[in-house]
């Protein structure tokens, strides 16, 4: 599924649902969140190298971002959810 579709289908579903900008490679898809509906679903570990590239963060300053301002912030209904890859 395209992005654009993604964002197409969640905007049906939940026209709450919250999506990050810039972030558009690391959108997965979404899922159902009990009381919040359906929310996008994005890649924590791709979150983490597109702030390393784009913003030119090493690897601990990128996660030290994605833990404090993305992962943690909880913006009310909505909010996103990040899958961890399996370390291989």
């Amino acid at each position: 599924m395209q992005v654009s579709e993604i964002r197409e289908h969640l905007a049906d579903l939940n026209p709450e649902a919250l999506l990050l900008p810039d972030m558009d490679e690391a959108l997965l898809g979404y899922a159902s969140v009990r009381q919040d509906g359906y929310v996008a679903v994005y890649d924590a570990d791709r979150i983490i190298e597109i702030l390393m590239e784009r913003d030119e963060l090493d690897l601990a300053d990128a996660m030290a971002h994605f833990h404090h301002n993305i992962e943690g912030a909880y913006v009310g209904r909505g909010t996103p959810i990040y899958v961890w890859r399996p370390v291989e």
